[in-house]
């Protein structure tokens, strides 16, 4: 016996379904706790790059613009200064006070390092700060430009010079001509870009973390600010610094004359890089300004390590927990288990004891069926004999008790008889002979014999449906008895009764709606109108509903019905245009069956 007890133990199943469904959420919600601050994690840095990267955009056009703006302003001072040298570049003392009271205006203001003043035959006249010919690195670009506006008729001309990668020299050449239009000498200046632009920055080279680099029209770099490249390391020597540049792909954005930003990798290192263009002078130069986003992120990575930190106490205070609930529901499984085992049986004679009584049913309703189906046959020939014998009597009768006696009996004979027909139609198996019917005549023919003329029927009937494979005499057999039910139903004032017959196509199917607006369905009986033999009405058998369903499910189709006590009934059935193919006709035959 204990044995087989052990056995039996060992083979039953263990059931893990409440551990294993409770484990699953709460896998689940560790993985939300610990992607929560991920995702949270990843917008902040999307943020704060977008804000840096604004930030970047806003800084370089304020600076593009002031310089693009002073070197207008530049270059216009200098043409005045031209127009009024023309009347005293013979006079050695009104041509010097000329250019000092300029110089001084335009190193203060443009940061101007130097001014000078050159005859027609290019001898320097007056020199101020680096424009004279005591310095080997200026003079030289001088004396070129000077070439240009003498020689070659230049209006103004300009050119770059880059000493070092934090210095930046643009010299500007502009002509004095006299009132005939001859070029008399040429005023000269030099401006340092640099510190132009760096004051311009707020801050010399610096803003917050933020390096700025002039860029030439051929995507070389002409200036760098010289701040670090990446966190903690500087940058060395300038031709590397201009070759990591001029490799990026922001040359190819450059050489598009347009304003932009964005992430670029700049020596192996991601950048937030703003830049816009600038021109003067038919000198065109782009200016960008560039944080590393490892500094922009520092704040980010910081936040990032508290929020990690705090996942982790709270992911392992949750695990604890999880264990204890998970003991719990180990000792209450295994309660369960041993309820289960003792319900078990009992479940099962319960079961064994509604079976019994099903079955029980089940064959007292068969000869029961098969009783009514053997009295309906029984009574329907003395109805027929009944019948055709009021028939004859009429012929006999002349006295008008007699005649509305003979009438009465006829009456009920007629009804006796379509109960009888109702019993036996609903006893026997179903059998449909399909051949291609127009609902639209169905509905007619049906109404014709059915409805009263009294009655208002109105016919929304869609000409267009096509034909239906089905079994005419049964389809015409549903529409009667919906709209005898719906005659019925309709017990209000004449001025108030309607019924309406729809026909329409949906898609493969077929519909048929009729909506009466009699006394409606309640709602306990709708949901046993179509259970046989249930009615609510005084008269009938209660198989109408019933034999409609088994007809048109017989057909594939369903019966669909809405109903509001005291507004009226719809009864919709849905018919489908071609035969159920042979997988669905093995369902179809359960429905043929009483």
């Amino acid at each position: 016996m204990a044995q087989g007890d052990h056995g039996y133990r060992q083979a039953r199943p263990r059931r893990q379904g409440p551990g294993w469904n409770a484990a699953i959420p709460f896998l689940l919600l560790l993985v939300a706790i610990a992607y929560v601050p991920y995702a949270s994690q990843q917008a902040t840095v999307q943020g704060a790059l977008e804000r840096e990267e604004s930030r970047h955009a806003l800084l370089v056009r304020h600076v593009a613009t002031r310089v693009q703006e002073q070197g207008e302003m530049l270059q216009k001072t200098l043409e005045h200064l031209a127009e009024r040298l023309v009347a005293v570049i013979g006079e050695e003392s009104s041509a010097l006070q000329e250019v000092d009271a300029t110089y001084r205006l335009l190193s203060s203001y443009f940061e101007v390092v130097g001014l000078t003043l050159l005859g027609e035959d290019l001898n320097p006249l007056i020199g101020r700060g680096v424009a004279v010919p005591q310095d080997p690195e200026v003079w030289p670009e001088v004396m070129g430009l000077a070439d240009l506006v003498l020689r070659q008729g230049h209006d103004t001309a300009a050119t770059f010079r880059a000493s070092a990668i934090g210095g930046l020299h643009l010299t500007l050449a502009t002509p004095v001509s006299d009132p005939h239009a001859r070029t008399v000498g040429v005023v000269v200046t030099v401006v340092d870009i640099e510190r132009l632009i760096g004051r311009l920055f707020q801050g010399g080279t610096r803003d917050h973390g933020v390096s700025f680099t002039v860029i030439g029209a051929d995507g070389g770099v002409l200036l760098h600010s010289g701040l670090t490249m990446v966190a903690g390391e500087t940058t060395g020597d300038p031709s590397s610094c201009r070759s990591c540049h001029e490799r990026s792909d922001i040359r190819a954005r450059v050489r598009a004359r347009s304003p932009g930003s964005g992430i670029y990798t700049i020596s192996g290192s991601e950048r937030v890089v703003a830049f816009a263009p600038v021109s003067l002078a038919h000198q065109e130069w782009t200016i960008s300004a560039s944080t590393p986003v490892q500094e922009v992120l520092r704040p980010v990575a910081q936040q990032t390590i508290v929020s990690v930190f705090f996942t982790l106490a709270v992911v392992i205070l949750l695990v604890g927990l999880g264990l204890l609930i998970r003991q719990q529901q180990i000792r209450r499984i295994r309660l369960e288990e041993e309820l289960a085992s003792q319900h078990k049986m009992l479940a099962l004679a319960r079961e064994k004891e509604r079976l019994s009584e099903e079955l029980l049913a089940s064959r007292r309703l068969s000869l029961v069926g098969e009783m009514v189906a053997r009295v309906a046959h029984e009574v329907k020939n003395p109805l027929q004999y009944i019948g055709t014998g009021v028939d004859l009597l009429k012929d006999y009768v002349r006295d008008e008790p007699a005649a509305s006696l003979l009438r009465d009996i006829r009456t009920g004979v007629q009804t006796l008889d379509a109960i009888v027909r109702e019993l036996l139609d609903f006893s026997r198996p179903m059998r449909l002979e399909r051949v291609p019917v127009n609902l639209n005549d169905l509905v007619h023919e049906a109404a014709s014999h059915v409805v009263p003329v009294e009655v208002p029927l109105v016919y929304d009937l869609d000409p267009r449906i096509p034909e239906v494979e089905a079994d005419g005499y049964k389809v015409r057999q549903v529409v009667a008895n919906l709209l005898r039910n719906a005659v019925e139903a309709l017990t209000g004032p004449p001025a108030s009764n309607r019924i309406v017959v729809k026909t329409c196509l949906e898609g493969d199917s077929v519909c048929i709606g009729i909506r009466d607006t009699g006394v409606g369905i309640a709602q306990e009986d709708l949901e046993r109108v179509f259970e046989p033999f249930y009615t609510s009405k005084t008269s009938g058998s209660g198989l109408g509903l019933a034999v409609v369903e088994r007809i048109v499910q017989a057909h594939g189709g369903s019966v669909r019905i809405e109903s509001e006590v005291g507004k009226g009934t719809l009864v919709e059935v849905r018919l489908p245009r071609r035969p159920a193919d042979a997988g669905q006709r093995e369902a179809l035959d359960k429905a043929k069956r009483p």
